[in-house]
């Protein structure tokens, strides 16, 4: 869950840049940090640079991502420079996502939403009240200091100041990545294990058998 509160219908300060300081314990040192929103060239410059650290980047530096997207960047000052580490990006959810469907199954009601069980009708009607994290990025030089936490404990503040769907506040977080099978980078943000992801495998082989046996399929693969 984001959040628990009730009556959370309220204005979002989208032309307000957002950020949020803070500092790390590092080395008997304490680093001010800055994560903010993606909103200069500069800004754009860091993010691609960064993009080529992540497996799935594409040759221009940017990621594939479907619907609305945003881009916090977090900057460590040390001294008197302003250094780019990491960021973290936020996307719409993905209609189908089966560890999602196994749990959302169950009656869910607050002041806000409610479903009985989350078939086709819930799922059009209230995806869009979750919020995705599609990417976590952090410099390779820099990790060891939790900038991949700041980044997950802050997004989920900027979530409820500024993302919305048709001004709808999200009230779930998740996140799905090849990553968390090597390293739980989340767990110390409170997220929960749901489950693993189909994939696409199965679904192609059952599909190209249909075809080879002469189906239109109007589903799937087709």
């Amino acid at each position: 869950f984001l959040h628990n509160q009730t009556n959370l219908s309220k204005s979002f300060e989208i032309n307000k840049i957002w950020k949020s300081v803070g500092s790390i314990d590092f080395c008997k040192e304490k680093i001010k940090y800055e994560v903010c929103e993606c909103i200069t060239e500069e800004d754009i410059k860091n993010y691609k640079d960064l993009s080529f650290f992540h497996y799935r980047t594409e040759e221009d530096g940017t990621a594939k991502k479907g619907g609305r997207s945003a881009i916090l960047l977090i900057y460590l000052k040390i001294a008197s420079k302003k250094i780019c580490v990491g960021y973290i990006q936020l996307q719409m959810p993905v209609m189908m996502c089966k560890p999602r469907h196994q749990v959302f199954k169950n009656p869910f009601k607050n002041d806000e939403i409610n479903w009985e069980t989350w078939d086709s009708e819930a799922r059009k009607k209230y995806v869009n009240r979750i919020v995705r994290i599609g990417r976590v990025v952090t410099h390779p030089e820099w990790r060891g200091m939790n900038i991949a936490k700041i980044l997950i404990e802050k997004s989920k503040i900027f979530s409820l100041k500024k993302w919305h769907c048709k001004g709808e506040a999200p009230i779930f977080i998740e996140i799905s990545a090849q990553m968390l099978k090597h390293i739980d980078f989340v767990s110390s943000s409170g997220f929960h294990f749901l489950g693993m992801t189909e994939g696409n495998l199965s679904r192609v082989a059952r599909d190209l058998k249909y075809m080879n046996r002469g189906y239109l399929a109007k589903t799937g693969v087709m």
